[in-house]
């Protein structure tokens, strides 16, 4: 499998995070739950991410976009479920974020592209995804990527309490 480092250099701005990048990915995740409504029940913290991403059995994978000076524009996260029918893993996008003023500069479309490559290269032939109802704007941008909405399937939830 390719490394994360390799794919860094063969797509410009996108990349693996850092520990030092921790602290501005978890600011962006905090955008990502007030524009998704969700930021007074978000509780995730630079440990977490540090845990959850950059150990050696990491339960979760990112890239980062990041600026001519290192800052970051945005972030793609997935978790790798496997399958039942064909005992290959789907890939989950969880979240792909970037700043407002990033939007419309190709960035977005680079990161999609870099995750779906990585993905493929930790064995995923499926990538799936939510996207916010009404966000009109996510939709076109994932249409224009070649995705599409699933009509066999919906989404369902539970909240789940002792």
């Amino acid at each position: 499998m390719k490394s994360l480092s390799s794919l860094a250099c063969k797509v410009l701005n996108v990349r693996p995070p850092t520990l030092t990048d921790l602290p501005a990915l978890l600011n962006l995740m905090r955008q990502l739950a007030d524009f998704e409504d969700y930021l007074d029940d978000f509780s995730v913290a630079v440990d977490d991410l540090r845990e959850r991403m950059l150990s050696e059995n990491p339960q979760c994978y990112c890239l980062v976009v990041s600026g001519s000076e290192g800052v970051l524009l945005g972030y793609a996260v997935w978790l790798l479920v496997p399958f039942t029918y064909d005992l290959t893993p789907n890939a989950i996008l969880k979240e792909l974020y970037l700043v407002p003023q990033s939007r419309g500069q190709g960035l977005g479309r680079d990161l999609f592209k870099a995750v779906q490559e990585q993905v493929y290269q930790q064995g995923c032939r499926r990538l799936l995804w939510n996207v916010l109802n009404g966000n009109q704007a996510a939709q076109g941008f994932y249409q224009r990527l070649g995705g599409h909405p699933e009509e066999k399937w919906q989404a369902w939830r539970k909240i789940l309490s002792a």
